[in-house]
């Protein structure tokens, strides 16, 4: 039970970062825009303008880049430390609250919630992203209690 645990946690977590991490840093414009039902009437109430808009989608690359690393560094170190755990579980508490803090700030406005229309994609990217830290959470907890762990120092 407890192998199955680690893996989920694990695995979760690097087959949703890189997927997202890939898109945020080769596409971020599509990947962005493809959240919104009219991407330039967002952008438009937000009082962006073209260059504020490149720099938004800047913004996401680096941010994706970042989340790359994170998931490149984690396949290198593998299953095999506890620190990694921890390392997860803080990525996604931080990407956690990077979420909420977007999705305050885009229902702060009624022209901007029209003009977004719906935020079911930001909700479930918030639960999915909690959920994969919990376990992640629950792994590194436990870690020295199970015996197949493989580094029980760290």
């Amino acid at each position: 039970m407890e192998r199955i645990l680690i893996n989920l946690a694990f695995w979760s977590f690097q087959i949703i970062n890189t997927i997202t991490a890939c898109l945020m840093t080769f596409i971020p414009k599509q990947f962005h825009e493809s959240l919104f039902k009219n991407p330039e009437a967002v952008y438009e109430k937000l009082g962006f303008s073209a260059i504020a808009v490149e720099m938004v989608h800047n913004i996401i690359r680096g941010h994706g880049a970042v989340l790359l690393a994170v998931s490149i560094f984690i396949w290198i170190e593998r299953m095999k430390s506890r620190s990694v755990y921890l390392l997860i579980s803080l990525v996604c508490a931080l990407s956690v609250y990077a979420h909420i803090m977007t999705l305050h700030q885009h229902l702060k406005t009624a022209e901007i919630v029209n003009a977004i229309g719906h935020f079911g994609s930001m909700y479930i990217t918030i639960i999915i992203t909690a959920v994969v830290g919990i376990l992640n959470l629950v792994v590194y907890f436990k870690w020295g209690k199970w015996s197949l762990c493989v580094d029980k120092k760290s």
